[in-house]
């Protein structure tokens, strides 16, 4: 329909259609939008700055260890809160016309929902680190910039999901359905603690045949 009505005029045809399409892009992009995705993407950022010293192994020295540790216990706090911050649920279609669903509550459960894809995001991309470290593998920028898309994006959709799954499992969004979940929120300085302490012996190359030659 759009480039059938470009064809009504003066040849050639090409510049109406190229104005066609352009405009129907740009109808779909507004301020807000514009904003939303430059926002997303300081996250993204954030989140590599400070997950991803965290995973370039091995640690020069002890020091350089702590800092690692340090930027990604403050990282797994910030990035799933501006997560959730980020996911709007006001003006979600689904939740208007749950009125009866607390407010509040809907909130916290996508802050957690955005704490627990996060945190299941960052060991998947943790193991597969692990594994191409004993593998031999070394690190490549664009590779690091591929891998924090991972805890973001399923930050994102656990943000989403947890809140929704949660209310068609019990027909309502009561804390006490889903208080466990909850620790996600310290989990991070739990794990930072835990490798700070335990990194040399997790770094230690695999015998056998995952040894490199």
């Amino acid at each position: 329909m759009m480039l059938a009505k470009a064809q009504d005029g003066p040849p050639p045809f090409w510049p109406r259609a190229m104005v066609a399409i352009f405009r129907r892009f740009s109808d779909r992009f507004s301020a807000s939008n514009v904003l939303i995705f430059i926002l997303w993407v300081w996250v993204w950022w954030l989140s590599w700055a400070l997950i991803i010293p965290s995973l370039r192994w091995p640690f020069v020295n002890p020091e350089e260890a702590l800092w690692s540790v340090i930027f990604y216990s403050s990282g797994s706090i910030v990035i799933p809160a501006l997560i959730g911050a980020f996911t709007n649920t006001k003006d979600n279609e689904f939740w208007q016309k749950n009125v009866s669903v607390p407010r509040l509550n809907l909130r916290l459960y996508t802050y957690q929902g955005a704490s627990v894809g996060f945190h299941v995001g960052y060991f998947f991309v943790f193991m597969i680190g692990l594994l191409g470290y004993n593998l031999g593998f070394s690190n490549a920028l664009w590779l690091e910039f591929v891998a924090m898309t991972i805890p973001v994006t399923l930050g994102y959709a656990s943000a989403r999901l947890i809140p929704y799954n949660l209310f068609i499992a019990y027909k309502r969004l009561s804390l006490r359905d889903g208080t466990i979940f909850f620790v996600f929120f310290l989990f991070g300085p739990v794990w930072g603690y835990f490798f700070l302490e335990s990194y040399d012996i997790l770094l230690t190359r695999a015998l056998g045949l995952l040894s490199p030659s």
